[in-house]
């Protein structure tokens, strides 16, 4: 997981058409609480076995055997390279959390499917936006210190701010905005993760990340110290949680619901303000 994971595969990935990268002050998520865990000092965990250079099972057995092996066991490359296939082959996820873009605070709760579909919410300069990726169209849902947090103060940014606050917006149409469309894409997401970097990355002591035993793989690059949880489970070695501390793009995003269903809620049509509609009014006119 190379540096700036967080923000670059989640801002720039999922909310780079919504606000162009950019944010207010302030409006951390529902997030798990910031910090590396004790212990993680790039050590393997007491008593582990020796490790060769393929990685692989228990003395004995033959390499790359999996069947009921621990994770854990094996070197810090095996495991992100079975994590990394296991998270491509997803169909759905969930992403939780908060992260740090250009010295400002924004977090992230969403839902996405492996087909562009998406559904939650983020929060930018103390304000909520809720965010729907259907099969064919794209909606927002923005409160007022969000609208405000994305506006330069000019009269003419409060009459938006007015008229957009609190009002689902249709977006557009699937594939008519690259950018916007990016917002949904998990195939996009997974792909800008990438995989540590093999050189300075170590494994740490096994962990529990919300309750499921967790193998730590740790990458430092200068100040900042990049910690990826991937489950200590060799059929489903999925990634829990990824933690950024130091450096300039701090934050902490948990990985949940892997392969979950995912209820996607299209706002009711009669609730949504066409963007174009708006385009020709005055700035008195009612909505």
């Amino acid at each position: 997981m190379r540096k700036g994971v967080l923000a670059a595969a989640v801002v720039c990935a999922l909310a780079a058409g919504l606000a162009g990268c950019s944010g207010g002050s302030g409006g951390g998520s529902a997030g798990p609480g910031g910090g590396l865990p004790l212990g993680l000092d790039g050590t393997p965990p007491a008593g582990a076995p020796e490790e060769g250079d393929g990685g692989g099972g228990p003395a004995g057995l033959p390499e790359g055997w999996t069947g009921g092996t621990a994770l854990a066991d094996r070197t810090p490359a095996r495991i992100a390279e079975e994590m990394t296939e296991a998270m491509d082959g997803l169909r759905s996820l969930r992403i939780e959390g908060r992260f740090t873009e250009d010295g400002e605070v924004m977090g992230i709760d969403m839902a996405l499917t492996d087909d562009g579909r998406c559904t939650g919410s983020m929060t930018m300069g103390g304000g909520t936006a809720e965010i729907v990726g259907t099969d064919d169209r794209m909606y927002m849902r923005g409160d007022e210190r969000f609208w405000r947090s994305q506006s330069g103060g000019a009269p003419e940014d409060a009459t938006a701010v007015d008229i957009l606050k609190d009002r689902w917006i249709d977006a557009g149409e699937r594939g008519s905005d690259d950018d916007f469309e990016g917002f949904c894409d998990l195939d996009s997401l997974m792909g800008a993760m990438g995989e540590p970097d093999a050189s300075r990355t170590t494994k740490g002591e096994l962990t529990r990340v919300a309750g499921r035993e967790a193998v730590p793989l740790v990458e430092r690059d200068g100040t900042e110290t990049t910690t990826g949880y991937v489950a200590n489970d060799a059929d489903r070695p999925y990634l829990l949680r990824v933690e950024v501390e130091g450096g300039t793009e701090p934050g902490v995003m948990d990985f949940t619901d892997h392969d979950g269903e995912v209820e996607i809620k299209e706002p009711d049509p009669s609730e949504v303000l066409d963007l174009d509609d708006v385009g020709g009014r005055g700035p008195t006119e009612d909505v």
